[in-house]
């Protein structure tokens, strides 16, 4: 499964974004929110794939990497996630290439499986408990602001990575390469 992989500045970041949403967000009675990990964006199989050599996969990472024009991150929200079945804070990206424009999800924190169901619909009930924080530094803003990034937020250093699941939640990166997209992209 091919994985694009936030720069480590911008993981750092993440981090810190998602350790604050949950401090805030976990309150009794209420879903609990865990951090999600790895944080990376899975992206679209059907836009993106390898051939399945393993002695082929450097090379057809090399060739691929230059096609991502650009990755943009929304700011975060709380929505339920299609893919995971679950409740989720996460952030949509769009991904740009010669042949057009894909999304996929950075998810940051979810709940138990258990909660999400019930929560599929979210009503303003439900998400009462929930911070009413901003992610970013938004003009100059700072009061609940969790973090310095602005978002839509662009990955312009990012690694693209082949990557395969070893057990439930455990994946591990069998290779990758580094992509900086230039400005004048």
């Amino acid at each position: 499964m091919l994985v694009l992989i936030p720069n480590p500045n911008q993981l750092a970041q993440l981090v810190k974004m998602q350790k604050a949403f949950i401090k805030e967000a976990n309150a009794p009675q209420q879903p609990i929110f865990y951090q999600n990990t790895p944080l990376w964006i899975f992206l679209p199989e059907d836009k993106f794939s390898l051939s399945g050599n393993k002695k082929l996969i450097k090379d057809e990472l090399k060739e691929l990497s230059p096609s991502i024009l650009k990755v943009e991150l929304e700011e975060p929200r709380v929505y339920f996630s299609e893919n995971l079945q679950l409740r989720v804070l996460g952030s949509h990206s769009r991904i740009s290439t010669a042949s057009g424009v894909c999304s996929a999800e950075l998810i940051l924190c979810k709940t138990a499986s258990a909660a999400s169901v019930e929560m599929k619909t979210p009503t303003s009930e439900s998400d009462s408990h929930l911070p009413n924080i901003c992610f970013a530094n938004v003009a100059g803003k700072t009061e609940g602001v969790v973090s310095d990034l602005t978002f839509p937020l662009q990955l312009k250093i990012f690694r693209l990575a082949d990557a395969e699941e070893l057990a439930p939640n455990t994946w591990a990166v069998n290779e990758s390469v580094w992509r900086k997209i230039n400005r004048a992209q």
